[in-house]
């Protein structure tokens, strides 16, 4: 679903009139799936999916988790030079999440948050420094969207 969801975000990108590039997914430096210019700034995407098992429907909404971190340990600086192995990203390792939503809506939608909106990581063994600057694994997304998240990627740049 991972690859299929990034070729339906270039095809979002595209209608748009967004070119854009895609990053070596090897490259354990740079974080990001999709990275283009909009308004002469540019912004790094990292598309993600919802997961199958995750998902409940309830009444009118439907609510799904999405996994947020790099697949593999590795080892990472945080802004104050200490290093941690872990499986979370940094925050502003990315400018901006995008989340395939199928398995929720049964199409290729999209929803869009900044980095900095993605909630905080609570993860207990982290000190308070370490989880202010690293995303938590998985975040909770329902449909019909919630804040932060935007329908629109429009409404998450600049």
């Amino acid at each position: 679903v991972g690859y299929a969801a990034e070729h339906h975000f270039k095809q979002y990108l595209d209608k748009l009139f967004i070119l854009s590039t895609k990053d070596d997914d090897h490259d354990r430096k740079s974080k990001g799936d999709r990275r283009f210019y909009y308004k002469g700034i540019e912004y790094k995407v990292e598309v993600k999916s919802v997961q199958s098992n995750s998902v409940k429907k309830l009444d009118d909404t439907v609510k799904g988790k999405v996994q947020v971190d790099a697949s593999d340990s590795r080892e990472i600086e945080l802004p104050n030079g200490t290093k941690i192995k872990t499986t979370c990203l940094l925050r502003d390792e990315f400018d901006i999440l995008a989340v395939n939503l199928y398995n929720l809506t049964g199409r290729w939608d999209f929803a869009f948050i900044k980095n900095k909106d993605i909630p905080k990581n609570n993860y207990k063994k982290y000190n308070e420094y370490q989880k202010d600057h690293l995303l938590p694994t998985t975040v909770k997304v329902e449909w019909p969207l919630k804040e932060p998240f935007k329908e629109r990627i429009q409404d998450v740049l600049v």
